[in-house]
């Protein structure tokens, strides 16, 4: 007879990656990614910060240097590595909320189970099966077990017959319930779909984005680091380039043919580099309102009219930012009302 095939344990989906999956597979590619991103100045940090050479950047004043550019590209090799790993199994909203809802059951109906013991199945089980004092080497696993809060003899005068065991399973069963009602209405206010009807997703990539969008998004900023303003969306320009070489970086494979990432540089490139500036452009205005409102214990005339036009440009900013933020992070959803917005905006433009 044919033997039958060992049933193979499923692991549990968890954030945990070994070290052997985030490392970079193809370590001599860490100094070919690097070189798009030179030519440097200073070889290490510290001689960087010796002569004062930051970033342009004002968020991220970092010490500018080749030392700098590969522990960039490092972390964003292993970032991408933690991703792939993660994404193909991770949980979808429905199986997650399927999860909690059956603890929830199990949770009930094991509480109900506790409460139907007869007395003497209780004796049973406080005793350890030998109808009196339990011996001392089970001590021990009593205490771990949690025995006192088992179910007691309803003569037992001491506690409450039937146990915190019972109350604590309650308890479960409820906070199972309501941690379902919570998440469902935060995806709700997330503008998903509660129901998940299916689609070409998990948990993981709607609140992350998939592998290839992050790879391209983080290799923009490093990018923007060490040439800024010079990365375009062409393929076969520099920044393509340097993004294949990062993921060849990461993962060993020739990123011509295997990386993929030609349709997220066309998307995201130019519109996060575009809020970029827009962002920058808030700050400079934002400044300019606060020297004019708390230098000036007196607002004349001028002061007046500047603070509108700021108000109003600050005003037409954010909504230049939602639109590129939409086209910048597609994978989260905006309110139905910036949708609307969006097709106004694209009537009158």
């Amino acid at each position: 007879m044919p033997r039958k095939k060992r049933a193979v344990a499923v692991q549990p989906w968890t954030f945990a990656c070994s070290e052997e999956v985030c490392r970079p597979k193809k370590p001599s590619y860490l100094r070919i990614a690097a070189t798009h991103l030179g030519p440097f100045q200073y070889e290490t940090k510290a001689e960087a910060m010796a002569q004062n050479a930051k970033t342009e950047s004002a968020e991220d004043p970092s010490d500018i240097s080749r030392e700098l550019a590969l522990e960039m590209i490092e972390g964003v090799a292993r970032d991408f590595n933690r991703d792939q790993y993660r994404v193909p199994s991770a949980p979808r909203f429905k199986h997650v909320s399927e999860n909690l809802m059956e603890i929830g059951r199990m949770a009930d109906a094991f509480a109900a189970r506790l409460e139907m013991l007869d007395d003497i199945t209780r004796h049973e089980f406080q005793s350890a099966g030998t109808g009196g004092r339990p011996p001392q080497y089970l001590e021990p696993l009593m205490r771990e077990a949690d025995v006192r809060a088992l179910p007691r003899l309803s003569t037992d005068k001491d506690s409450s017959a039937d146990g915190s065991w019972v109350r604590r399973l309650k308890s479960l069963a409820d906070y199972a319930k309501v941690t379902v009602d919570n998440a469902t209405n935060r995806r709700a206010k997330a503008y998903r779909d509660v129901h998940d009807k299916g689609g070409n997703t998990n948990v993981w990539k709607e609140s992350h984005g998939s592998p290839s969008w992050a790879l391209v998004g983080d290799c923009i900023y490093v990018y923007e680091l060490f040439k800024p303003g010079i990365a375009t969306g062409t393929i076969g320009g520099p920044f393509h380039e340097f993004v294949l070489a990062v993921f060849e970086y990461a993962t060993g494979r020739e990123g011509n043919e295997h990386a993929k990432v030609e349709d997220w540089i066309r998307k995201l490139v130019k519109p996060v580099l575009l809020h970029r500036r827009k962002r920058a452009e808030v700050a400079a205005l934002t400044a300019e309102w606060d020297e004019i409102v708390f230098r000036n214990p007196t607002l004349r005339e001028e002061h007046l009219k500047r603070i509108d036009t700021i108000l109003i440009k600050l005003d037409q900013l954010s909504r230049e930012q939602e639109e590129l933020w939409q086209k910048t992070f597609p994978h989260i959803r905006l309110h139905p009302a910036s949708t609307r917005r969006k097709e106004a905006l694209r009537k009158i433009g």
